[in-house]
């Protein structure tokens, strides 16, 4: 959970007992002009909480059940899956952190972003690596059938996606799609008449097997290739990275995806 020292000695300290901070300061040896700071800071991560006892203030843990079930699932996050692949960590009451694991858990992910309002933008850096690597995840665990699917959810929810891509996508996703045998019409025709606003990343710059998305005060990466996930939500760390994804679309060009896709759709089909 990313403890101090003494952070961790406040708490085993406290652990089932209430103490002012000058009884925890005896006991754990930390000065006070620290340990204020210490508790200060487990409290806004909703670890500790204070009764008042007349002047006093009496610290104790907020819910010693529910530190218990942080620590398990920070535990279960390095030693393996959950269940469904997908382990939730409440780091504090303003953050939140998934990890998810598995084809499976990243086909839901995906998922997750066509629930978004119809009002709502959905923000992604998609290089052409990792989509294909995507593509091909999904092909060998789950169906093609599902790819298309879910590309037909996006483009039904209307959902405006605001994406820089490599322009080279339409050819390569067509190119893999096509080695697993499948005809690439079904799964581009998702990309046509979808509300996006897209912009053009240099050839070779940010070509490798991760993406990004934002939605509301989310942040996610991830990594095909390794089939693995992590989502923050946090209002300043989305923010940060928001305007970061806004400083990079500034210097990349324009790019009409919906326009490249018909021509090749076009060219594909038989005359």
């Amino acid at each position: 959970m990313g403890l101090s020292r003494a952070e961790e000695k406040v708490l085993f300290i406290i652990a089932s007992e209430k103490l002012s901070v000058s009884e925890i300061s005896r006991r754990s040896k930390i000065p006070k002009t620290t340990l204020n700071y210490v508790v200060r800071k487990l409290e806004n991560r909703g670890l500790l909480e204070y009764i008042k006892k007349g002047e006093r203030k009496l610290w104790m843990i907020s819910d010693a059940h529910d530190l218990c079930n942080r620590f398990t699932a920070l535990g279960e996050s390095f030693g393996g899956r959950t269940g469904e692949g997908i382990t939730t960590i409440s780091i504090s009451r303003n953050t939140r952190v998934e990890i998810y694991q598995g084809t499976e858990s990243l086909y839901k992910l995906w998922g997750k972003f066509v629930s978004l309002h119809k009002t709502e933008r959905l923000y992604a850096i998609q290089p052409d690596k990792s989509f294909n690597s995507a593509i091909s995840h999904i092909i060998k665990k789950l169906s093609f059938k599902d790819l298309v699917d879910m590309n037909e959810k996006i483009l039904n929810s209307n959902i405006i996606v605001e994406a820089l891509v490599h322009e080279r996508s339409v050819e390569s996703i067509a190119k893999t799609i096509s080695s697993f045998g499948h005809d690439p019409v079904p799964f581009l025709a998702g990309f046509l008449n979808r509300p996006a606003d897209t912009a053009r990343l240099p050839a070779d710059f940010m070509d490798v097997n991760a993406e990004m998305y934002m939605h509301n005060d989310t942040f996610t990466i991830i990594h095909w290739a390794d089939t693995t996930a992590v989502s923050i939500t946090n209002k300043d760390v989305t923010r940060f990275f928001k305007e970061m994804f806004e400083s990079l679309k500034y210097f990349c060009e324009k790019y009409d995806q919906n326009e490249r896709v018909a021509r090749k759709i076009a060219e594909m089909k038989p005359q």
